[in-house]
């Protein structure tokens, strides 16, 4: 094949991704390498589309979905040099992510890498009459104000999803090691769990115990949402580093901060009351915008959702020693409590469909 040549201003008339060229002269980024800066340029240019669309947090910053995938077809390299690439930019602050969770791709902002430069050494009038320039001056990216869609709570649903998913307490649960996650067969081995102290100058310290009894060490094998929700942390920290925390021996956290220490149990109830008290707060405002009577968000805490797993568990299985081994019961007594409150109430949904079927009218 032949190409041709470009005439006048025909080279004008195509699209292109562009690079800044402060990346080149500017001396915080000498030491990006070229891709990294290739993909600056393509993040760069996707935050056009992001603008255009009003991809925007509540505090207003637009932000792009761009996962390792298409960097890698973007720039035909293998997933660990995407992975490189992203963190490389990390480093030079020219990007942050934010996790989602439920299988959902980080969010990414592309920071503006003009800060601190002279106005007239990073504007470039030439090249300002592109489309994607235009488009990204036109559209005024507007704050959400809806707080319970922010990304400071959708970072916590693949927590929230293993813990309602599995039944396991918060200390079994925050006590999971990616070793204790069996991809491949699709189960998790609770075999420890977290526990937090409180010390004598009143800070709180976290420490591994092993089960008090044998019925809470076991394997619980992973529904859907469990499996992608596992999937999708390790797929984030892969991305931006697995947790650093090391306890009493044990390291490999599946679940922590985003500076990569684990969480305190007491952490998460902090963080479902916000939840709540976030949302019901915006269904009281929006209610009485709709003239209606508004649908609040019960108080709950980490083992209500056990509660809960154990209660749906019970109205679909029948076998109770099944149901005490995923549960950790020692006592099967216990599980004989929860299945009869959840028979009770599925009789009663049974009869009222038989008597609607009985009826002759």
């Amino acid at each position: 094949m032949t190409l041709d040549y470009f005439y006048g201003q025909s080279g004008e008339l195509f699209a292109y991704f562009r690079i800044p060229k402060a990346l080149f002269q500017d001396s915080r980024f000498r030491q990006l390498s070229t891709d990294a800066r290739t993909l600056y340029g393509i993040l760069l240019d996707r935050m056009s589309l992001s603008a255009k669309n009003s991809w925007v947090d509540e505090r207003g910053r637009v932000y792009i979905i761009y996962t390792v995938r298409e960097v890698q077809e973007s720039l035909c390299c293998a997933e660990h040099k995407a992975v490189k690439l992203f963190r490389e930019l990390e480093q030079a602050d020219l990007i942050e992510r934010k996790r989602r969770g439920l299988g959902r791709p980080s969010l990414i902002y592309v920071k503006n890498f003009s800060s601190g430069l002279p106005k007239a050494q990073v504007q470039n009038c030439a090249n300002s009459n592109s489309c994607a320039a235009e488009n990204a001056v036109q559209v005024q990216p507007k704050p959400q104000s809806n707080k319970t869609d922010s990304e400071e709570y959708r970072g916590w649903y693949p927590l929230f999803t293993v813990m309602l998913g599995t039944g396991c307490r918060i200390g079994e649960v925050l006590g999971l090691r990616w070793q204790d996650v069996d991809f491949k067969n699709r189960t998790i081995s609770i075999n420890h769990n977290l526990v937090y102290r409180v010390q004598e100058d009143g800070t709180c310290t976290n420490h591994v115990n092993s089960p008090k009894t044998k019925a809470g060490i076991r394997i619980i094998p992973m529904l859907d949402e469990v499996f992608d929700a596992f999937l999708e942390e390790y797929q984030y920290q892969k991305v931006i580093g697995f947790c650093t925390d090391e306890i009493d021996g044990y390291s490999g956290f599946v679940f922590c901060t985003g500076d990569g220490k684990v969480y305190l149990p007491n952490a998460i109830n902090r963080t479902i009351r916000s939840i709540c008290a976030d949302y019901n707060k915006e269904e009281e405002s929006k209610a009485k915008e709709e003239n209606r009577d508004p649908v609040f968000l019960p108080k709950f805490s980490c083992h209500i959702l056990r509660h809960t797993f154990c209660t749906r568990f019970c109205e679909n299985e029948t076998n109770l020693k099944v149901i005490q081994e995923i549960m950790g019961h020692a006592d099967i007594s216990t599980t004989m409590d929860v299945y009869a409150e959840a028979t009770q109430e599925k009789k009663k949904e049974s009869m009222t469909s038989l008597q609607s079927a009985l009826l002759v009218r």
